[in-house]
Order: C-alpha cells, then structure tokens, then sequence
C-alpha cells in the first residue's frame, strides 16, 4: 500500500496524544533508518526502510516523522506502508513540507499496537545531478504515542543512501542507450546514454539530417537528452538518428524511436 500525499500539520500528531500530556519515558520507542544504495543511470528507485526498534515495552499506536534530504542528490517518490505498520492496520500519508523535507504520519482511528519492524518504505529516486558518496537521510521532529494517547519517549537513528557513479569508458564499444523506444505513455521523457568515453558530444538528428539537439558527457560517462529540441520545445513521434563523437575522433550512431 502506497501512501497518499497530503498536507500533514506539524500538531496533527500530538491532537491524537493530548490526553495525558505526559512522557512515557520507562518505555523508549527507536525509529531507525534503514540503508540502500544505487547506481546512477541505472537504478530506477532506491527502497529505504523505516524500523521500529524495540525498546522495553513500548506500545506504539501511531506516530509521526520527518525525513530530511539532499534534494540535490535524491528526490522523494512515493511513501509505502511497512509490513510492520500494515500488520497492525495502520495508514501512511507523508507531504513534502519544504525541498528536501518530507514528514510522515502512521495511523488509523483503531489501537491496534505496532510493536516492531518496518513501519514506512521511502521510495527515492536519484536526482539527474547527483555525485557518486553516501547521502544521510536525517529522522527528526518524532513524535510517538500509545493506545493511551498518552507520549512515548521516542530517538532515531538516521538512515544512509550511497549513490555509485558508472566510471567512464576508453571506448563506445559498450554504450548503451535506453528507454528505445522512448513511449511518453510509460512515462518516459528522456534518454539516457551510457558508458561513454571523456569529453563526448552527442547530436541528435531527423531522418532529414536537421540538428535537432546537442548534449555533452555530464558525469561518469553519461549523458541525458530530455526528448526536447534546442529551443526547449518537446519533439514529436518519429525515427531521430544519433551521432555519439569525442575529440579522438571515436564515432558511433544509432537510432532513437520517439512514440508520444
């Protein structure tokens, strides 16, 4: 179960824990971010899981938490409901509060108690400007209550994301270039071309031999077209040619079907 975005109040949370206002400190809940890696131009999403970790009799009815980011390296897809939390009966909505900020909210109108395991799986997806390292995903603002609605105590532990960078290629012996073909209707809007050599150049042609666009290596030996002309305008259906060159004097060409 996927979950919904929607506006989540910072005070939401604590409205359902009012009625005891106080600290259930004996019984200390942990919330715990899981660890996933990737690669660049190839991984198409990155699971993190959230865990609720034990901590000596705590009984978690609901609870809500933010998640920071690098917005720069990683954007925030889809929230997923964990086995732990769907076990219980929960829901899970999350909204992206502020660029590379996003908050959490576990619940449901019954009791049922969510004693352990994966509460939320954040389903990233790695930026077109990201570096090769780890990225820290940091769990704050935390807020946990009981059956009771009365406040457990509750700590994090923050989760971590490494990105790996595909190096970069002596020749175009193995470049790859996908989706081809590029179907809009899959939700495809660019092309991605791989396993390229240093200080490539990419020109994008009609069949007529018109230049439609100019890329160049970006990172890695990658290079993105965004399916758009040089005047920023998206190009219609058709057959593009592509003509991949580095200043050895390497070439290589190819086809491109464009289906809208």
């Amino acid at each position: 179960m996927q979950g919904r975005k929607a506006i989540v109040p910072t005070g939401l949370l604590l409205f359902f824990c009012f009625a005891m206002l106080g600290f259930n400190k004996s019984n200390a809940a942990q919330l715990v971010g899981g660890q996933a890696s990737g690669i660049f131009g190839k991984t198409t999403e990155i699971v993190v899981p959230i865990d609720l970790v034990p901590g000596g009799g705590e009984n978690v009815a609901a609870l809500q938490l933010d998640v920071a980011f690098d917005p720069s390296q990683l954007s925030l897809d889809t929230v997923s409901l964990g086995a732990g939390a769907q076990q219980a009966g929960k829901n899970v909505k999350f909204a992206l509060i502020e660029s590379g900020k996003a908050r959490l909210l576990i619940y449901d109108i019954n009791q049922t108690i969510m004693s352990q395991g994966t509460m939320a799986n954040l389903v990233f997806k790695i930026s077109h400007s990201a570096t090769a390292g780890t990225q820290v995903l940091t769990l704050n603002q935390n807020v946990v209550c009981d059956p009771n609605a009365d406040l457990i105590a509750s700590t994090t532990s923050d989760g971590l994301v490494t990105i790996e960078v595909p190096g970069v290629s002596r020749d175009y012996s193995q470049v790859k270039v996908y989706p081809n073909p590029v179907k809009s209707i899959d939700g495809h809007v660019q092309v991605i071309f791989m396993d390229l050599t240093e200080n490539t150049t990419i020109k994008i042609y009609k069949i007529s031999g018109e230049v439609v666009k100019e890329i160049k290596e970006q990172i890695g030996g990658m290079a993105v077209w965004d399916g758009k002309n040089n005047t920023g305008k998206e190009v219609a259906s058709g057959v593009y040619l592509y003509l991949i060159k580095n200043k050895a004097g390497d070439k290589k060409t190819g086809k491109i079907a464009v289906v809208r």
